[in-house]
C-alpha cells in the first residue's frame, strides 16, 4: 500500500469514524495509522449520522476526485476493501477529501 500511495505522499485527508460499533474506531485507528505510514496527512475526526451507511466510503471534491480513487485502489489491492468503495461527490469544497469508516451492517 506504501508504494501504491507514494505519488500522493503529503496529500491531505480527513478519516471520519462513525461512532456506535465498538468495532470500528478499532479498525479506524489502524487504517489510520496505515495511511500515514504511507505518507498521507491524515486528520481523524469521529461522530454520527441518523442514517449510517455501511463500510468504507469517500466524499471528494471534484479536484479531490481522482486521488479518492487512487486511495481506495490501494486500499482494495492491499486488501483492506474487497469492493470499490463508493465516492460520492462533495459540492461545496472541490478540494475536500473526506474517507467515512462507517459500521458494518
Amino acid at each position: 500500500m506504501i508504494e501504491e500511495l507514494k505519488p500522493l505522499r503529503g496529500a491531505k485527508l480527513d478519516l471520519m469514524t462513525l461512532v456506535g460499533d465498538p468495532e470500528t474506531p478499532k479498525f479506524a485507528q489502524q487504517l489510520l495509522s496505515a495511511l500515514r505510514a504511507a505518507g498521507l496527512a491524515v486528520l481523524p475526526a469521529s461522530g454520527m449520522m441518523m442514517n449510517t451507511p455501511s463500510g468504507l466510503y469517500f466524499t471528494a471534491g471534484v479536484n479531490r476526485l481522482a486521488e479518492a480513487n487512487a486511495i481506495g485502489a490501494a486500499l482494495r489491492k492491499a486488501g483492506i476493501a474487497s469492493d470499490k468503495i463508493p465516492v460520492e461527490t462533495e459540492q461545496r469544497d472541490p478540494d475536500s477529501l473526506v474517507l467515512v469508516v462507517a459500521p458494518k451492517h
